[in-house]
């Protein structure tokens, strides 16, 4: 199952699986997991250039994504 949201302009894609499950973050060309965006604290696109995000938006999605069951 998929679920979507939009927050502080960051698509997020919420995926459930049978055992597991996955939030994508996306803005723009940068893209990545909830938990890289938590241990970098940003994005990065294909070509390596990093996207810093603030701690409070990292808070927000990991909130919408618990919610979620993540």
């Amino acid at each position: 199952m998929e679920k979507s949201t939009k927050i502080n302009g960051f698509e997020l894609a919420f995926y459930e699986y049978e055992e597991s499950n996955d939030l994508t973050v996306i803005k723009g060309r940068y893209s990545g997991s909830l938990a890289l965006l938590q241990h970098l604290g940003g994005l990065e696109d294909q070509e390596g250039n990093f996207l810093e995000v603030n701690e409070l938006t990292i808070n927000k999605i990991e909130s919408w994504a618990i919610a979620q069951g993540y």
